[in-house]
């Protein structure tokens, strides 16, 4: 995410008009600084000393989801400006940029800094669904669980620790866990997931269907075109697991064969819905 704001950040400086770099910086706070929704933040932007005291008479930060606008210029020498973070953002890291001009002349941006929204310790871990399903037997879907602290806010969980949730089930016969909140499913029946980090654990029943009939992978008791093109997205893909229902020719393989295979199953002429 960090690296898509700053993407997004540098195209808009290089689409302003008469940018002149290093001429205005921030000085606090510090890019990586942790702050929290609600808090009043203190911005200070130095300008170049060859430049006369207070040479700017416009001075400003760009609207970004940390500043919806509504800044204040408190003091000049040197430009002191504040904002309040909105109650409602969530976690995640936010640009901050300055600008300045003087009278109609040309506009000059600082670099930008990146302030870091990151609520309390881990609390909770919780799945970001009430229940798991799948509709056939080798189907793949991602079940990420998501960390809040003692207060109900989600944790912005780093990359190292989104590393180290360990996923898995209570009945791999059902489904299987992967990386990354991933699951498979193995088998018809229910299970329960499960998301464990240091001594916490999110847990959530999973349902996979029973096929009524070969070849309905998506358990709406027909077989039609709705089944093709779900078979069609896998094509020429190795299954995880045994007894993938969309490896109909049981070849170990989900290809075009299987694509033959299947639109001899649809129940209706040309595979229709209705």
């Amino acid at each position: 995410m960090r690296i898509l704001l700053r993407v997004i950040v540098w195209c808009l400086i290089a689409s302003s008009p008469a940018l002149a770099a290093n001429q205005i910086w921030i000085e606090t706070p510090t890019d990586g600084t942790l702050v929290q929704p609600g808090q009043a933040i203190k911005v200070v932007i130095q300008q170049d000393k060859k430049l006369a005291p207070a040479f700017f008479n416009r001075i400003g930060l760009m609207p970004t989801p940390l500043i919806a606008g509504g800044e204040k210029v408190e003091d000049v020498d040197p430009y002191i400006l504040s904002f309040v973070i909105p109650k409602d953002l969530g976690p995640g890291t936010y640009p901050v940029i300055g600008y300045a001009g003087k009278d109609g002349g040309k506009i000059v941006q600082t670099d930008p800094i990146f302030l870091t929204i990151s609520f309390g310790q881990i609390a909770e871990l919780r799945f970001d669904a009430p229940r798991g399903y799948f509709e056939y037997v080798g189907e793949s879907r991602s079940y990420p669980v998501k960390a809040f602290d003692k207060e109900g806010r989600q944790v912005d969980l780093s990359n190292d620790e989104r590393g180290a949730v360990e996923y898995s089930t209570s009945a791999p016969k059902i489904a299987i866990a992967e990386k990354g909140g991933a699951f498979t499913a193995t088998g018809s029946g229910e299970a329960w997931m499960y998301g464990s980090y240091k001594n916490l654990q999110a847990s959530m029943k999973v349902s996979v269907m029973e096929q009524s009939m070969r070849g309905d992978l998506n358990a709406d008791g027909a077989v039609d075109s709705r089944d093709v093109e779900i078979l069609r997205k896998y094509l020429n893909t190795v299954p995880r697991v045994k007894k993938d229902a969309r490896d109909l020719s049981g070849d170990g393989k989900i290809d075009a064969l299987d694509l033959r295979v299947l639109t001899t199953l649809c129940t209706r002429p040309r595979c229709a819905t209705q």
